[in-house]
């Protein structure tokens, strides 16, 4: 789960460069349309991996 949530992060900032960088409005909407959905995904494992956590401290004691 973490390395998926550290490719979803690494995904989000490559888009988010990739929009910086580019001039055109359309490809700019693009990217950072891409990055955001990489962001969901993120944001999805992050409160997973939480939950796990705080799941394993209850069972571990």
């Amino acid at each position: 789960m973490l390395f998926a949530l550290w490719k979803e992060k690494e995904a989000m900032e490559f888009y988010s460069g990739a929009a910086e960088k580019i001039a055109d409005k359309n490809g700019k909407k693009f990217f950072l349309a891409l990055a955001e959905f990489e962001k969901g995904h993120a944001d999805m494992l992050s409160e997973f991996v939480e939950d796990s956590f705080y799941s394993h401290e209850l069972i571990m004691g």
